[in-house]
């Protein structure tokens, strides 16, 4: 009997319910195609060098997960109240308290049954997509991947756990209401006092927010270009989420109030109605417009960052491994470099080599200058000018030309040679000054600053390291047994880099963090607007009321409608206009570290990325909105009817 009780009002409060579907659906494809991500065939294979990056992603899975069940619990225990006086009468006419709880976990289990079937489905679809994008971020061509069997059983086992939880919300509210709590109108909202004092704190937010943004693009400057070590950047973006989420809390106080005080305003159509019930629900509602905002803007920022951090990694890894192979070697003897070499023959095709070496005084008089240099025991290693041009002319750079008595100080870390003012030293019975210091030039040593001189200059000078580079033609199928050869012929005092694995452990572990932030990003969003849904539905037993006094007026059907849309929309509106307008400062940041890093051609991506994102969070909003304003005005309509 319950059970088809529980189906007929399935069918008959499915668009009551579309909210929660769809939120589950989302909720539950993403979930499957991270878990099956986590644990596919490609991203296990090198599980060792992303093992940090999985336990923060499994940690973000698990977090996401309560979140989910808190919220989808809120959105289910709305349901109930948005059918309180259903259930009121249900009590009323003798039916029994456990088992109208039944009735109701029944619905909710039919409906996320259904919802996690279709996130499973939907979900394959994502996991194909975002394994698309790894591969395509780690330099591999797309096949269709299998699911995980075990990602499969953990997202079943997540789902499960996110079900139960949200129903526990809707049970318990139903196990303790009583039949007058829920047959009687919910409470009048507040309205908000000191309207002068808020707005006094509403524009010194504004200019707070405008002023730290402003702050925090010149803070970066000064960490890029290596005046400090990036910590005011930080203490700046925490700033600014913190004044976003204080000026977004004071709009949503006083905006409609203010707006409530101008009679050409008020007495323009519909717009006296309009304002006067958002003036009261945006005022209860300030503490989720202000945490909205920043969830919004948080993830607008984390995408963008994710993306830029793959860039500078991708240049970082042309100015540190310039070349396929780099060894480098401490011990007497050419064993090392031919053992390099067959291995690296044995994958790829040698194009050519150049042998080269590192020389040394002994002493650390030129690097002394740097921080904590002679504190550590550094030496200065001297590089000749024939070697370095070699080097450099290697790969399609221009040749760098000193005159007797110049030395160039390189380093691929910036902090090291920013701002530092190199001495003069005497080499060889002669003195050298220093006519540039510069990070822009690849790494030919593993060592963090090496000094260019004329290769005269380094006559009487200790030979420390051997050094050979070698260039292919191709990148070796087997990158990670590439590597774990490669690596497996060191000794002690030798080193050797494998370019394609460096980029391949870089691409990876930057495409798992950008699906990550974009895991995380979709998520919060998709709940965000949840919740926003779900609080704009919670006046709907007042704009039954308010309709029905229009109604009275002779306000016809389309007017009421319009009235009702034009509410929710700016309820909608409210929380999102604001964090994506400071998109576009934020793409300007990540603009500017790419210009500062010499990444003039991806400056655009910076731009395209924001507005993608802008894209995604613009698109869902509008679904949310429609799906809300049709549950509000299917709730009007039955009063009406009944009316």
């Amino acid at each position: 009997m319950l059970n088809r009780l529980a189906l007929r009002n399935v069918k008959g409060q499915w668009g009551s319910y579309l909210l929660y579907f769809l939120t589950v659906a989302f909720t539950v494809s993403m979930l499957f195609a991270v878990e099956n991500l986590l644990y596919s065939k490609e991203l296990m294979d090198i599980a060792s060098m992303l093992s940090d990056i999985s336990q923060i992603i499994n940690f973000s899975v698990v977090l996401v997960s309560i979140v989910s069940a808190i919220v989808l619990g809120y959105t289910s225990a709305f349901m109930v109240k948005l059918r309180s006086r259903e259930f009121g009468l249900y009590l009323t006419l003798g039916m029994r308290r456990g088992d109208i709880m039944r009735l109701f976990a029944t619905e909710t289990a039919i409906i996320s049954l259904v919802a996690i079937a279709m996130g499973f489905g939907f979900g394959i679809l994502v996991y194909q997509g975002l394994m698309g994008i790894l591969l395509k971020i780690m330099g591999s061509s797309y096949s269709f991947s299998f699911i995980s069997i075990k990602g499969s059983v953990l997202s079943i086992v997540t789902a499960l756990f996110i079900f139960l939880v949200s129903s526990l919300f809707s049970l318990r509210y139903l196990g303790k209401a009583t039949i007058s709590s829920l047959l009687s109108p919910p409470k009048s909202e507040k309205t908000t006092k000191h309207i002068y004092f808020w707005s006094t704190v509403l524009i010194i937010s504004f200019g707070a927010m405008v002023g730290l943004f402003f702050n925090t693009y010149s803070e970066l400057e000064k960490s890029l270009s290596g005046e400090n070590g990036g910590g005011n950047v930080l203490l700046m973006l925490a700033l600014c989420l913190i004044v976003c989420f204080v000026f977004h809390f004071v709009l949503s106080r006083v905006l409609f109030a203010l707006l409530s005080g101008n009679r050409r305003l008020m007495g323009k159509g519909s717009n006296s109605v309009v304002i006067k019930n958002l003036q009261s629900r945006s005022t209860s509602n300030a503490l989720l417009m202000g945490t909205l905002s920043v969830l919004f803007l948080i993830s607008v920022g984390a995408s963008s960052i994710a993306v830029t951090e793959k860039a500078i990694n991708d240049m970082d890894i042309d100015k540190s491994v310039p070349y396929s192979v780099m060894a480098f070697s401490q011990n007497k003897g050419k064993s090392f470099f031919s053992k390099v070499e067959e291995i690296t023959e044995e994958y790829s095709e040698v194009k050519s080599s150049y042998s080269y070496s590192i020389y040394t005084t002994g002493k650390c008089e030129v690097s002394r200058v740097i921080k904590g240099a002679k504190e550590s025991g550094w030496m200065d290693y001297y590089m000749a000018l024939s070697d370095f041009n070699a080097l450099l002319e290697g790969f399609g750079r221009k040749r760098v030309e000193l005159e007797e008595g110049e030395y160039i100080a390189s380093s691929r870390y910036r902090e090291y040679i920013s701002n530092v003012e190199f001495p003069e030293t005497e080499l060889d019975g002669k003195t050298y000054r220093c006519i540039q210091s510069s990070f822009s030039y690849p790494d030919f040593l593993n060592k963090a600053v090496v000094y260019i001189v004329p290769d005269i200059a380094l006559s009487g000078m200790e030979e420390v390291i051997e050094c050979k580079v070698f260039s292919c033609d191709s990148v070796p199928l087997d990158i990670l047994g590439f590597k774990d050869q490669l690596y497996g012929v060191k000794e002690k005092g030798d080193t050797v880099w494998s370019r394609d694995a460096a980029k391949y452990e870089s691409d990876s572990t930057a495409g798992v963090l950008i699906i990550a932030m974009l895991f995380i990003s979709t998520v919060s969003i998709s709940l965000s607007l949840a919740i926003l849904s779900v609080k704009t539905l919670s006046s709907v037993n007042e704009d039954k009321r308010n309709m029905s006094i229009l109604r009275s007026l002779g306000v016809d059907g389309s007017g009421r409608r319009r009235i009702v849309g034009t509410e929710t929309l700016v309820f909608f509106i409210l929380p999102l206009a604001i964090p994506l307008v400071l998109s576009i400062p934020i793409s300007s940041i990540c603009a500017m570290v790419y210009r500062s890093w010499g990444m003039s051609d991806m400056i655009g991506s910076a731009y395209i990325t924001t507005l993608l994102i802008d894209a995604f969070i613009i698109i869902i909003s509008i679904l949310y909105y429609f799906i809300t304003l049709r549950i509000k005005l299917m709730a009007i309509d039955r009063s009406e009817r009944v009316q």
